[in-house]
């Protein structure tokens, strides 16, 4: 018996044999082969009997077959579990029940809400071939909060159409960290504005922040609220960014330790975050002490008063000690003349005190300090006090003198006889009150001792000062067998460079950071150039930005070239998308006056780089065998908790147990399964942030037949 099919209704001429003859055996007729139809529509079946020596041969009656269409189901899967704001979401869906040729759309498309209703939203369209769907294309979310997702096959001649399950996911807000920079220590008295930059917040984030301190430098305990801030995005230079404003300045009262730390409010798109704790320590003022002594020449008896004078303080308490010494650097064996009480920086009388003996007296005042200011000790001061009779006073021309200019000195004997005979000796010293610490013991004027001739005393050889600055002088008479010994008061002097340098010439700095931006992260080498007024420049320049970042050093000292001086530093931004302002102060010299200068320095992210390598790097579709593929980024910082999004192409086709990995130390991987054979291209894709650009790798894979 032979079994024919037709591919018309009717069995009409020209039928496809279904297998083999079977044999007919006691008038038993085996079953045909099975045939398999790949095509829906109407088709026809006969059987034709061969017949045999006692049989005639016979043509069955043709019965219809109809073969509909396969009915599907299809399957999606995401391959993200609840990705953060601004990450692509990828969907994949599978077939199952219908003809191995099928082929067809798939469209893809996700709603608001976990139930797939309302309007969807399209994403992409995906060619079914022989059965096989790919994946759709990344979406990524703008705004967090619940989605769903379905997929909708169209069918062909063969299969039906059919409709996913819902799928639904979620949004979640990006995950944001709060970076303040605060200046540390800061003096009583004074105020500190702390900023803030928000890592990994979506550009368009808003919200607000609030800024806290803490007694104690741990942020434990009650928070005092500084003020709230609002958050809002800014463009600069077509780079959508987000902006944060300073906080209000906050003075400190009181030395001690303190801590401040500041509390981002989140909005519907970034999670809430709390900065790091910052230190901030409020030393003691370093106040400054004047002492002034009237009279300032005294005979035998009389009385000798100190007022003094407190600057650079806050809101002092204490008291004033006045003493007297018989060297001229205030050091050794001090006498106590007296005390004034000191209330809120006011010093509350001045203070008399009697020397017992003729001769020359050194004098300061000392501030005991308090806790908000530090103990500090005035200047030492010369006050002689003579015998009843002869004094002596000076006049020093010019007054005030210039550097190499000629400073002569005069004095005047008073009270003596109209013989007086006997000497002068005219002296000076560094600083202004004829008692100074440079000098240990007061300098000659060229070793010259004038003698006096019937009262009359010459004036002083001249003397030229070459390095600007305070100095002071007097002189002293010897007497005679007539006449007591006296000492002049001390005659300050002031020696400034010649107007004509600083008019013309003034000192000028120059200041260089080598190129007009710096990737942040990197170091940009700032060099200062001084040029100076008449003589090359020494000493030191300062250093400071406005904004967040590292110097490698406060302040360089200058290296002395032929006629300039040069010196640098090292700047490394720590946040990109600003415009950071570099300043170097040159503090000046005995010869140069102070200068300064700035340069702009604009901060760019840092390009990464991102690599994938698979292992192994063949497996056969269908098999249980997966395959692991790392993915390692090399960016600024270390990318913990950022994400990587892992996807294929190519002529063969994977599965992945999930698409995307979050980064640790640079370093993440996912696994997969091969579900159809051919070449795979696998691309890991990291998104970026704030610091680093976006990148991408790709290795080869390549899915075998199944075994």
């Amino acid at each position: 018996m032979t079994y024919y099919y037709f591919s018309e209704g009717n069995c009409p001429f020209g039928g496809v044999q279904v297998g083999s003859p079977v044999s007919v055996t006691n008038g038993m007729v085996p079953n045909s082969n099975p045939q398999q139809f790949n095509n829906a529509g109407s088709y026809s079946w006969a059987a034709s009997y061969s017949g045999d020596a006692n049989n005639n041969p016979k043509l069955g009656s043709c019965e219809s077959l109809t073969v509909v269409k396969a009915v599907p189901s299809l399957n999606i899967s995401l391959a993200a579990n609840d990705p953060p704001v601004g990450y692509a979401v990828l969907a994949e869906a599978s077939l199952a029940r219908l003809s191995p040729t099928a082929g067809g759309d798939v469209t893809y498309e996700y709603f608001s809400g976990n139930a797939c209703q309302g309007p969807a939203t399209f994403v992409s369209n995906a060619t079914v071939a022989n059965g096989a769907t790919p994946h759709s294309i990344g979406m990524g979310f703008g705004v967090a909060g619940s989605y769903s997702w379905n997929a909708v096959y169209n069918g062909d001649s063969n299969n039906k159409g059919a409709i996913s399950s819902c799928e639904p996911f979620t949004i979640a807000p990006a995950t944001v960290t709060a970076i303040t920079n605060l200046v540390s220590p800061i003096t009583v008295g004074g105020s500190v504005t702390d900023s803030v930059s928000l890592v990994g917040a979506t550009p368009n984030a808003g919200g607000t922040v609030t800024y806290y301190y803490f007694s104690g430098g741990t942020c434990a305990g009650t928070a005092t609220k500084v003020n709230k801030v609002n958050v809002s995005e800014t463009v600069r230079n077509l780079i959508v960014a987000v902006t944060v404003p300073n906080s209000k300045p906050q003075q400190f009262n009181n030395t001690g330790s303190y801590s401040w730390d500041a509390s981002y409010s989140g909005d519907a798109n970034n999670a809430p975050a709390t900065s790091q704790c910052e230190k901030l320590t409020v030393k003691q003022a370093s106040p400054t002490i004047t002492l002034s002594l009237t009279p300032t020449e005294i005979m035998k008896g009389q009385t000798v008063y100190g007022s003094a004078t407190l600057g650079s303080s806050f809101h002092a308490g204490g008291t004033v000690s006045l003493y007297y010494f018989y060297d001229n650097l205030c050091k050794a064996n001090p006498v106590s003349v007296g005390d004034a009480t000191v209330s809120n920086s006011v010093v509350s009388n001045s203070i008399g005190g009697i020397p017992p003996y003729v001769g020359s007296y050194y004098w300061d005042a000392s501030y005991s300090g308090d806790a908000n200011n530090s103990p500090t000790t005035s200047q030492c001061e010369f006050v002689p006090v003579n015998s009843p009779g002869a004094s002596i006073t000076t006049v020093l021309s010019p007054f005030p003198a210039f550097t190499f200019s000629p400073v002569t000195d005069s004095a005047t004997l008073s009270g003596t006889t109209p013989s007086a005979g006997g000497s002068v000796t005219y002296e000076f010293f560094s600083g202004g009150y004829c008692a100074s610490s440079a000098i240990v013991t007061p300098t000659t004027i060229n070793n010259l001792i004038v003698t006096v001739t019937d009262g009359v005393v010459p004036k002083s050889d001249s003397h030229v000062f070459t390095t600007p600055g305070s100095y002071s002088w007097y002189a002293f008479y010897s007497g005679d067998s007539n006449n007591n010994a006296a000492t002049s008061p001390c005659e300050p002097l002031t020696v400034n460079l010649p107007m004509t340098v600083t008019v013309v010439t003034p000192t000028g700095l120059t200041l260089s950071c080598g190129h007009a931006s710096v990737v942040v992260g990197s170091a940009a080498t700032c060099k200062a150039k001084v040029v100076g007024s008449g003589s090359v420049p020494t000493g030191s320049v300062a250093w400071s930005t406005n904004s967040t970042g590292t110097l490698s050093s406060a302040s360089c000292t200058l290296s002395i070239h032929k006629t300039y001086s040069t010196c640098s530093v090292k700047f490394t931004p720590v946040a990109a998308g600003y415009s950071i302002i570099v300043t170097a102060s040159y503090g000046g010299d005995s010869n140069n006056p102070p200068s300064a200068g700035t340069y702009s320095l604009t901060v760019t992210m840092k390009a990464t780089k991102t690599t994938v390598s698979c292992s192994p790097t063949s497996v056969h579709a269908g098999s249980s065998k997966a395959v692991t593929c790392k993915a390692k980024v090399k960016g600024y910082g270390d990318l913990d908790g950022e994400s990587v999004t892992l996807t294929e192409s190519g002529t063969g086709f994977v599965t992945f147990v999930t698409a995307t990995c979050t980064l640790v130390k640079g370093n993440c991987s996912v696994t997969l399964v091969g579900t159809q054979a051919g070449s795979v291209t696998v691309t890991a894709s990291y998104g970026g942030d704030p610091n680093n650009q976006p990148s991408h790798g790709t290795a080869n894979l390549t899915v075998k037949n199944a075994t």
